[in-house]
Protein backbone atom coordinates (compact mmCIF):
# COMPACT_ATOMS: atom_id res chain seq x y z
CA UNK A 1 0.00 0.00 0.00
CA UNK A 2 1.58 3.67 -0.56
CA UNK A 3 2.17 5.97 1.88
CA UNK A 4 0.94 9.05 2.66
CA UNK A 5 1.97 12.56 4.06
CA UNK A 6 -0.12 15.22 4.85
CA UNK A 7 1.40 19.16 5.53
CA UNK A 8 -0.02 22.53 5.75
CA UNK A 9 1.66 26.01 6.42
CA UNK A 10 1.69 27.41 10.20
CA UNK A 11 0.18 29.58 11.56
CA UNK A 12 -2.50 30.57 9.56
CA UNK A 13 -4.17 33.68 10.22
CA UNK A 14 -8.54 34.20 9.75
CA UNK A 15 -9.06 35.41 6.61
CA UNK A 16 -6.16 33.89 4.96
CA UNK A 17 -5.87 30.56 2.67
CA UNK A 18 -5.62 27.20 3.65
CA UNK A 19 -2.52 25.37 1.96
CA UNK A 20 -2.80 21.67 2.38
CA UNK A 21 -0.51 19.15 0.71
CA UNK A 22 -0.28 15.72 0.23
CA UNK A 23 3.38 13.70 -0.90
CA UNK A 24 3.24 13.35 -4.79
CA UNK A 25 2.60 9.15 -5.28
CA UNK A 26 2.66 8.29 -8.88
CA UNK A 27 -0.50 7.62 -10.38
CA UNK A 28 -2.34 8.19 -7.53
CA UNK A 29 -5.63 9.74 -6.49
CA UNK A 30 -6.46 11.56 -3.41
CA UNK A 31 -9.52 11.98 -0.96
CA UNK A 32 -9.39 14.64 1.70
CA UNK A 33 -12.03 15.43 4.27
CA UNK A 34 -11.90 18.13 7.38
CA UNK A 35 -14.22 19.96 9.33
CA UNK A 36 -17.14 21.70 8.02
CA UNK A 37 -17.81 19.58 5.69
CA UNK A 38 -15.07 19.96 3.48
CA UNK A 39 -13.93 17.50 1.17
CA UNK A 40 -11.37 17.24 -2.17
CA UNK A 41 -9.75 15.40 -4.48
CA UNK A 42 -6.95 17.63 -4.97
CA UNK A 43 -3.55 16.64 -4.23
CA UNK A 44 -2.86 19.85 -2.77
CA UNK A 45 -6.12 21.74 -2.12
CA UNK A 46 -6.61 25.28 -0.72
CA UNK A 47 -8.90 26.53 1.86
CA UNK A 48 -9.49 29.95 0.06
CA UNK A 49 -10.39 33.16 3.05
CA UNK A 50 -10.52 30.55 5.31
CA UNK A 51 -12.24 31.25 9.07
CA UNK A 52 -12.21 30.12 12.37
CA UNK A 53 -14.16 27.00 11.20
CA UNK A 54 -11.38 25.27 9.18
CA UNK A 55 -10.06 24.58 12.93
CA UNK A 56 -9.76 20.76 12.94
CA UNK A 57 -8.41 17.70 11.74
CA UNK A 58 -7.51 17.07 8.01
CA UNK A 59 -7.19 13.25 6.62
CA UNK A 60 -6.00 12.90 2.99
CA UNK A 61 -5.33 8.84 1.68
CA UNK A 62 -3.95 8.22 -1.23
CA UNK A 63 -5.20 5.58 -3.92
CA UNK A 64 -2.67 4.38 -6.36
CA UNK A 65 -3.03 0.84 -8.12
CA UNK A 66 -6.74 0.15 -6.28
CA UNK A 67 -4.69 -0.04 -3.01
CA UNK A 68 -5.61 3.05 -0.51
CA UNK A 69 -2.79 3.95 1.77
CA UNK A 70 -3.72 4.69 5.55
CA UNK A 71 -4.88 8.14 6.38
CA UNK A 72 -2.68 10.85 7.06
CA UNK A 73 -3.74 13.62 9.54
CA UNK A 74 -2.89 17.18 10.21
CA UNK A 75 -4.12 19.55 12.34
CA UNK A 76 -5.13 23.02 10.90
CA UNK A 77 -4.94 26.11 13.12
CA UNK A 78 -6.60 29.21 12.25
CA UNK A 79 -6.04 32.30 14.59
CA UNK A 80 -7.70 35.53 14.59
CA UNK A 81 -4.87 37.81 13.94
CA UNK A 82 -4.65 41.75 14.17
CA UNK A 83 -2.67 43.74 12.81
CA UNK A 84 0.50 46.22 14.85
CA UNK A 85 1.70 49.66 14.04
CA UNK A 86 4.60 47.99 11.81
CA UNK A 87 2.01 46.39 9.56
CA UNK A 88 2.83 42.80 10.66
CA UNK A 89 -0.47 40.60 11.63
CA UNK A 90 -0.10 38.67 15.05
CA UNK A 91 -1.52 35.24 15.93
CA UNK A 92 -3.73 35.15 18.61
CA UNK A 93 -5.40 38.66 19.42
CA UNK A 94 -5.14 39.45 23.28
CA UNK A 95 -1.86 37.19 23.50
CA UNK A 96 1.30 37.33 23.87
CA UNK A 97 2.31 35.69 20.30
CA UNK A 98 5.55 35.75 18.12
CA UNK A 99 4.80 37.82 14.75
CA UNK A 100 3.59 36.04 11.79
CA UNK A 101 5.39 35.98 8.78
CA UNK A 102 4.68 34.49 5.27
Amino acid sequence: NPTVEALYVDPICDGENVLLSAVSISSATYSWTGPNGFVSSDQNPVIVDASLLANGTYSVVAIAANCPSSAATVEVVVEICVVREEGQPVAGAGMMSPTWSP
